[in-house]
């Protein structure tokens, strides 16, 4: 089960920048300004992708901007395992709750490290 995850991750990489325009006054693409919703998940999706936990320059939140159901589940799943503490999640149960395809759900809730993410903020 994690393989096809890993491989649908790395499906969802390959797609993720499609249509992000960049913010002349940050690094950060500008997502909201994209029309096209498929597109604009993508460039959320990607945001969380390509940045480390450790980067405070993005708003975390962007995962519930996603539309699509699947992308915005693996988008709230890498961020539980990548073990970002800057979403509007007070506690990894929360969050993981927040995933609706089952098996991710399963999934995040069994997260190794999660003695030291019980608490995001």
């Amino acid at each position: 089960m994690l393989n096809q995850i890993k491989i649908l991750i790395i499906l969802v990489v390959i797609f993720l920048n499609i249509g992000c325009s960049e913010n002349k006054f940050t690094d950060i693409p500008d997502c909201e300004r994209i029309k096209d919703e498929s597109k604009r998940d993508n460039c959320f999706a990607g945001l969380v992708q390509n940045t480390t936990p450790n980067n405070t320059k993005l708003n975390i939140d962007v995962c519930s901007r996603i539309v699509d159901t699947e992308i915005r589940d693996l988008c709230f799943f890498k961020v539980a395992k990548d073990g970002w503490r800057f979403m509007s999640y007070d506690t990894l149960d929360e969050l993981c709750n927040s995933i609706s395809n089952e098996p991710l759900k399963n999934s995040c809730h069994d997260i190794e490290h999660r003695p030291h993410l019980q608490k995001f903020r």
